[in-house]
């Protein structure tokens, strides 16, 4: 998981929900793509300093919301679960 993160659950496939603590992605959630995960394509912390992205600049890391309190409010029951 990316530094400026850390896990708030995981999917049945071992993937995270993220949470960002600090830099541009502070308070927004994102979803880790375990499967394409790639260590050494980190930026350092002068690049992300200079990233004023609102979205993630790592290629498995994907937006979900913009606040954990958006993120609930979205969540709904698998139909195929009833």
């Amino acid at each position: 998981i990316p530094p400026e993160f850390i896990s708030v659950g995981t999917d049945p496939g071992g993937d995270q929900i993220l949470l960002g603590v600090r830099g541009t992605q502070y308070g927004r959630i994102f979803y880790w793509d375990s499967s394409d995960e790639q260590p050494g394509d980190w930026p350092d912390e002068e690049e992300l300093a200079e990233a004023k992205l609102k979205h993630s600049i790592y290629r498995n890391v994907h937006f979900v919301a913009v606040s954990f309190t958006e993120f609930l409010e979205n969540l709904y029951p698998n139909p195929a679960e009833n």
